[in-house]
């Protein structure tokens, strides 16, 4: 027979220390500078267009025919600004007149975060404008990752044609990341976490961090938690140990919480 493996509710111990290094510059484009369209890698018709921005008088837009659609790129890449690990408020205004039979037909603001090899590292969707949409603003907060060392924002006209208009694009630093801890897994030698009764009850508790955790804060508190969501044991506290970096270079701490001869979890065991 087997056992109904119990859902365990992890929380790892933090601390609220923040960085005290300056703020980095922020950075903001709003197009009305007379270079802005020679600095930036274009591909398509890509213009600086004049009297009809979002605010004052100038707006970058990006337009394709339907004859060209399917065989033309529309993007615009604009310069790169310094950024570093962090949580960024970014912010765009868009407007649009293009074909959308769904969502996918888009003009899509997007930032794209770099190494100090300029390897890109990521793009980040900020905001897509579909159909016949008149100007609107969009913030999103995003995080940037331990080895970000610049940015810059990606417009694109995505499976579409038509004209798709960008104003007020900004990037402002808005503080560290506390949360260092970005997974805690359990896993065990049981298909499907299905226990026959004479199998052990262990579970192998990985936690993935960013940064190293002192031995303080290594200790993982496990609630176990029936079908139904109610907790039937007293919290249960795991100490971790230095599990090296994994693949995605993350720092990992393990230890294996056995719940073996509990009888408050046994009694789940099917005779």
């Amino acid at each position: 027979m087997t056992f109904v493996a119990a859902v365990c509710v992890l929380a790892l111990a933090r601390s609220g220390r923040a960085a005290s290094e300056a703020a980095p510059a922020p950075f903001a484009e709003g197009f009305e500078a007379s270079n802005t369209l020679a600095t930036a890698a274009v591909q398509g018709q890509v213009a600086i267009q004049r009297g009809s921005a979002f605010k004052g008088d100038a707006c970058m837009t990006l337009t394709r025919a339907k004859v060209v659609m399917e065989k033309q790129r529309t993007e615009a890449a604009l310069p790169t600004f310094p950024v570093r690990e962090g949580l960024w408020d970014c912010g765009a205004a868009l407007r649009s007149h293009l074909y959308s039979p769904d969502s996918s037909y888009n003009g899509t603001a997007r930032l794209e975060v770099l190494d100090a090899a300029g390897k890109s590292l990521n793009r980040i969707e900020l905001a897509i404008a579909t159909a016949d949409s008149p100007w609107k603003t969009y913030r999103k907060r995003v995080e940037l990752p331990a080895d970000a060392s610049s940015a810059r924002f990606i417009l694109s006209m995505e499976k579409t044609y038509g004209e798709f208009a960008v104003d007020e694009l900004s990037a402002v630093y808005a503080g560290p990341v506390l949360r260092t801890v970005r997974a805690i897994k359990f896993a065990s030698t049981a298909v499907g976490n299905l226990f026959l009764p004479e199998q052990p009850l262990r579970f192998d508790v990985t936690a993935e961090c960013t940064r190293p955790r002192p031995e303080s804060e290594r200790v993982a508190t496990c609630v176990i938690r029936d079908y139904w969501g109610a907790e039937f044991t007293t919290p249960l506290r795991v100490k971790l140990s230095a599990a090296g970096t994994n693949a995605n270079g993350r720092i990992a701490y393990a230890a294996v919480l056995d719940l073996t001869g509990r009888a408050s979890i046994t009694r789940f065991m099917a005779k």
